[in-house]
C-alpha cells in the first residue's frame, strides 16, 4: 500500500523543477552578462532580489496551505513561477531582471512549506525523512540536470529558450498536481481506507498530523526562544554555498578557471553530482537511525553538524587551490556535505511542529532567505573588489557558522513545550 508516496512524487517534481528554474538564470549569465554588458555584482544583485520576494511570502505560504489545503497553495504558487520563468526570457535590461526576477520569487515562496505541510499529512510519522530525502533530492538534481540541459539549450538556441521551454514543462507539472492531489490522503482515490489507516495509527496524538486549521501557530512564545532563532540560522548557513553556486559556478568556472564550451557543462554538473549521492546517503542512515530509536540531536542536529565544517574546509581548500580540476573536486565535497542539512532540514520540521508544520517550516526558509539573498550580492561584489579565493572564504565562512549553530539548537526540546509535546524518540520492539 504505497498511494500515499503520490504525494512525495509531486513534493520532488515541485523540488526538482524549482531548482531547475532558480539555475537556469546562472547559466544564462554566461551569455546575459555579455549581451547586456553586465558585472558579477550585477548578477549577483538579479539573484539576490529573487531571494528577497521569496523571503517575503514564506510565512504566508505556510499559514495558507494550513488553512486552505496545500493542494490549491502549491498549484498556484506553480503556475505562478513558471509564468515569470517564461516572462525572464523578456529581460532587456539590468532593471528589467531586477523586476522579473523579484516578482518570481513570490511565486516560489510557498513551496518548501506547502510541501512539508502536504507531507505532514499523507506520510506516517516514522516516513517524515525518507519523504523529505527523496523530494529534496530534487535540489542537487535539478542542478545537475538543469545545469547541463540549460547549457546545451543555450549554446543551440540562445539564453532566451532556457526560459521558454523550463515554463512550459512547469505549466504541465503544475495541471498534473491539480488534478491528482487532495489535501488529505483520505479523500484520494488512489490510497485505500487501510492504507489511510496505517497514517493515522502512527500518531500518538491527532495534533501531531498536518489538517486544515484555523488558529495560527504561537509566535509570540515562538520568537522568544533563542534556539528557534538559531534553528533559523542554521538553514542561512546552508544557503551561502547553496546560493553561491547557483548564481555564480558558471561565472567562477569560465572566467577564472578557464574551462571552454566543451569540458564546462560537465564542470558545471560534477557538484551537483556530488550533493545528489550526499542527499541521498544521509538520508537513509538517518532514517535508520530515527527507526532505531535515536535523538533528533543524534539523527539530525550532531551529522549537520559536522557536515557544516567538513563543507566549509573543502570550500577554502576549491578556493586556494591552483588545479583547476582540484579545485572543481574540492568544491564539489564542499557543496555535496550540505546534504546532511537539505535532506534533514525540512524533515525534522513535522516532527517538532505537529500541526503548525507549515509555519514552522516557514519561519526556517524566511531566515534563511532573508540572510540568504545577501549572500549573491556579497559574493558578487567582492569577486569584484578582491577576487574569486576572497568570495569562496566568505562562503565558507557561512558554513562554518552553520556547524557551531547545530550544537545550539537541542532539537528533541519543544520550543513552546506547555503546547506542542517534545519529541520521544520511536520505541523499538524487543
Amino acid at each position: 500500500m504505497r498511494g500515499r508516496y503520490l504525494a512525495v512524487l509531486f513534493g520532488f517534481l515541485l523540488v526538482f523543477i524549482g531548482y531547475m528554474d532558480r539555475i537556469n538564470i546562472g547559466v544564462a549569465a554566461i551569455q546575459i552578462t555579455k549581451i547586456f554588458n553586465l558585472n558579477t555584482a550585477q548578477i549577483g544583485a538579479i539573484s539576490t532580489v529573487f531571494f528577497i520576494g521569496y523571503s517575503i511570502l514564506q510565512i504566508p505560504g505556510g499559514v495558507w496551505s494550513e488553512r486552505f489545503g496545500p493542494k490549491r497553495v502549491l498549484t498556484a504558487a506553480f503556475t505562478y513561477w513558471s509564468l515569470f520563468t517564461m516572462l525572464t526570457a523578456l529581460g532587456s535590461s539590468y532593471i528589467s531582471f531586477l523586476i522579473i526576477r523579484f516578482l518570481f520569487g513570490f511565486g516560489e515562496a510557498p513551496l518548501f512549506p506547502g510541501v512539508s505541510n502536504l507531507f505532514g499529512r499523507w506520510l506516517r510519522k516514522d516516513e517524515f525523512t525518507t519523504g523529505w530525502g527523496i523530494a529534496i533530492i530534487g535540489i542537487p538534481l535539478g542542478g545537475l540536470v538543469g545545469s547541463y540541459i540549460a547549457a546545451s539549450i543555450m549554446y543551440a538556441l540562445g539564453w532566451q529558450w532556457i526560459f521558454i521551454i523550463f515554463g512550459i514543462i512547469g505549466f504541465i507539472i503544475a495541471a498534473a498536481l491539480y488534478v491528482l492531489i487532495t489535501d488529505m490522503p483520505e479523500n484520494n482515490r488512489f490510497v485505500s481506507k487501510e492504507e489511510v489507516g496505517l497514517i493515522v495509527s502512527s500518531f500518538d496524538n491527532p495534533d501531531q498530523r498536518g489538517k486544515n486549521i484555523k488558529e495560527y501557530a504561537p509566535w509570540n512564545k515562538l520568537l522568544k526562544s533563542g534556539r528557534f532563532w538559531a534553528w533559523g540560522f542554521t538553514h542561512a548557513a546552508l544557503n551561502f554555498p547553496l546560493y553561491a553556486f547557483l548564481t555564480f559556478l558558471p561565472l567562477y568556472l569560465e572566467r577564472y578557471r578557464g574551462f571552454t564550451a566543451s569540458s564546462l557543462s560537465l564542470a558545471i554538473s560534477l557538484p551537483w553530482a556530488f550533493l545528489l549521492v550526499a542527499c541521498i546517503l544521509s538520508g537513509y542512515f538517518m532514517d535508520r537511525a530515527i527507526k532505531r530509536g535515536a535523538t533528533l540531536f543524534k539523527a539530525h542536529a550532531l551529522p549537520d553538524s559536522i557536515s557544516f565544517f567538513l563543507s566549509g574546509i573543502f570550500i577554502l581548500l576549491g578556493a586556494f587551490v591552483s588545479s583547476p580540476i582540484l579545485a572543481v573536486i574540492f568544491l564539489s565535497f564542499g557543496l555535496g556535505f550540505m546534504g546532511p542539512e537539505l535532506s534533514l532540514s525540512f524533515a525534522i520540521t513535522p516532527r517538532i511542529a505537529g500541526k503548525y508544520s507549515g509555519s514552522y517550516s516557514g519561519w526556517l526558509n524566511t531566515i534563511a532567505n532573508i540572510i540568504g539573498a545577501i549572500v549573491p550580492i556579497v559574493t558578487g561584489t567582492i569577486v569584484v573588489y578582491y577576487g574569486w579565493p576572497a568570495a569562496l572564504t566568505f562562503v565558507a565562512a557561512g558554513a562554518f557558522m552553520g556547524g557551531i549553530l547545530w550544537l545550539v539548537v537541542q532539537p528533541d526540546k519543544s520550543f513552546v513545550p506547555d503546547l506542542i509535546p517534545s519529541y520521544i524518540p520511536m520505541k523499538l520492539e524487543k
